[in-house]
This record gives C-alpha cells, structure tokens and sequence, in this order.
C-alpha cells in the first residue's frame, strides 16, 4: 500500500502476484499516491479522492472521471444512494 501524497518509482520489473489487493494506491484530501514503471499488465487498485461540490455554484461540481488504463471498473460503493440529479454516468 502507498499512502496518499508518497510516490514508488521502480526501475526494474514490477511483479505483483497478489493482485488488485497486492497494491493499492491511496488517496485523499491531503494528496494522491503516485506510482512510475514500465512493465505492462500489472494489477493494481488506485483510489481518487473528489472534494465535495458546492452546488450553489455554477462552475462547481463536476468531475471526470476516467483512467488510463483498459477495463476500469467503477465500484459500487463510488455513488452511495445518489440524488435523482446527481449526473453520475458509469
């Protein structure tokens, strides 16, 4: 596990066996786990933590998600009960 705001650079192979549960990249409010290598295919679960939106303004409110990797999946628990107009496309 990488905690929020610290960065991993491998420079050789990275071979995580364990699967998405092997290494998980934190995030939140203070920072984002950075993660930099070259070896294709590896398992790996990135959190991506989204202030709240102050929905009094305008300009406010929407975030893109998207990753540049195939296949993401968008957990279950990422839209807990959202509201009719919360816009969340999966």
């Amino acid at each position: 596990m990488i905690e929020s705001g610290e960065t991993l650079t491998v420079y050789g192979t990275l071979t995580n066996n364990a699967g998405i549960t092997g290494l998980i990249m934190k995030s939140d409010a203070s920072g984002t786990a950075s993660l930099m290598h070259n070896t294709a295919n590896v398992s790996a679960t990135f959190e991506r933590y989204m202030n709240d939106a102050d929905w009094t303004d305008w300009t406010d409110g929407w975030h893109f998600v998207s990753s540049p990797v195939a296949m993401q999946a968008i957990s279950p628990g990422f839209t807990v009960d959202p509201a009719s107009d919360y816009d969340f496309f999966s």
